[in-house]
């Protein structure tokens, strides 16, 4: 799935505009929730980036790559930090280890 979020379509890399996952994934990530109501919880939590990275007791950090992503996320984590990823800033410790 996080190869799907971090593909951005021509007109979104041009535009430097997050790009809008499309109800097909939303479908799929959270079939009994309304694609609105997904959208309206990504604006808020990531505006829109998913490959945004807030580590909870620091700073909130917008990595360029899924690699930078990854590896400021486990670099947290390590320091004992819990950090929020994603679309819609999911955090770590709810994820499987």
């Amino acid at each position: 799935v996080l190869a799907s979020l971090a593909a951005e379509p021509p007109a979104a890399a041009a535009s430097g505009t997050p790009p809008t996952p499309d109800s097909a994934l939303l479908a799929a990530c959270a079939p009994h929730v309304h694609p609105a109501t997904l959208r309206a919880v990504i604006a808020v939590e990531s505006g829109g980036d998913p490959l945004a990275v807030n580590i909870n007791g620091g700073p909130r950090v917008r990595p360029r790559t899924v690699a930078e992503a990854v590896r400021v996320a486990r670099a947290a984590v390590r320091r004992g930090h819990s950090v929020a990823l994603g679309l819609m800033q999911v955090n770590s410790r709810n994820l499987p280890v």
